[in-house]
């Protein structure tokens, strides 16, 4: 994908790897016209992740070109998607997590659900988003390190996702803030940050070369590593003649990694909190994404039928039973 740019002028590059799956479920969309670029991670394998992470680049980008805000434009691919498997596109279950960046100017926009990531390079890596995981809770709870979340063994476990439960029980998370001329913005599935650790991307990010190149050069680093989820890199670098407004529009940091100190530093509460997982939905292989989230449209209603219909069932039984013993003495009587 070759590098576009928007008017002020802003660069962008993605690159994209189906790693040791089958088929990619990841989905990018990179549309410099409106200032928009997307990342979505498919989740579910047998249950066309990659549907519905098309779809909701496509929702986003229609939504937004019509005025939408990214919040907005996510809402309704949420709803969309669920429409979807409704008229028999896709399959039940499938959902898929999301990052998008929306550009007026040198401004952004930043709106994620899931584990997808967006981290800022300007000369240290800041994260912007925070993951919707069951691990990130036991990080915001101080249980375990950011370290220690790369390694822990249900690190695959999201708790928000596009599709995955009704769309007024989503926890969108947002940011923003203003792009300065030499910083790169980069938006990632989590087959990139689970294979590559935070030093490693920064090695990458500070070499002196090209969007293009760098970009291949993080994929191809999470292939190294022996990643096996689907792989998913995109870069956004304002170039020297970016026209900023005065003042500044400081985004929110999860955190920050000091590259001379190897530490993180700078914590701060971004404007969305991790939602608690409370039922799981679906099942995967150990390095495939899980779903822990409240059930979908229709689930819920459909799994409190089944105590009614079973009570029934034993009622009726019960009766019958009762009948036939009542049958039996009164025959024996005569």
């Amino acid at each position: 994908m070759s590098a576009e740019q928007l008017t002020p002028p802003i660069q962008a590059w993605g690159h994209s790897h189906k790693a040791q799956r089958a088929h990619n479920e990841d989905a990018l969309l990179i549309d410099l016209a409106q200032g928009l670029v997307v990342v979505a991670d498919g989740v579910g394998g047998q249950d066309a992740g990659e549907v519905a992470s098309g779809l909701t680049c496509e929702v986003l980008a229609r939504e937004v070109a019509a005025g939408s805000t990214l919040v907005e434009a996510i809402r309704k691919s949420n709803e969309e998607v669920f429409e979807a498997v409704n008229n028999g596109l896709g399959r039940q279950g499938m959902a898929t997590t999301v990052v998008a960046l929306h550009f007026d100017g040198a401004d952004y926009e930043l709106a994620w659900l899931g584990d997808s990531r967006a981290y800022l390079w300007d000369d240290s890596l800041s994260l912007l988003s925070r993951d919707h995981s069951y691990v990130e809770t036991l990080i915001a709870s101080n249980h375990i390190s950011i370290e220690e979340a790369r390694l822990h063994p249900k690190k695959n476990i999201v708790t928000q996702a596009v599709g995955a439960q009704n769309t007024e029980q989503l926890n969108i998370g947002t940011n923003s803030g203003r792009l300065q001329p030499g910083q790169v913005i980069l938006l990632c599935s989590d087959g990139l940050n689970d294979a590559v650790p935070t030093a490693g991307i920064v090695d990458i990010l500070s070499a002196d070369e090209s969007l293009e190149v760098r970009c291949q050069q993080l994929v191809g680093a999470a292939l190294n590593a022996g990643g096996r989820d689907n792989i998913t890199a995109v870069l956004i670098e304002g170039s020297p003649s970016l026209v900023v407004r005065e003042g500044t529009a400081i985004p929110d940091f999860v955190w920050s990694y000091d590259a001379a100190t190897a530490q993180y530093k700078e914590f701060r509460e971004p404007s969305s909190k991790p939602v608690v997982a409370v039922k799981r939905i679906a099942a995967r292989t150990s390095d495939e994404t899980q779903l822990m989230a409240s059930p979908p449209v229709g689930a819920q209603g459909e799994r409190d039928k089944q105590p009614r219909r079973i009570r029934v069932y034993l009622l009726c039984g019960l009766l019958f039973a009762a009948a036939m013993l009542y049958l039996s003495l009164f025959n024996n009587g005569y």
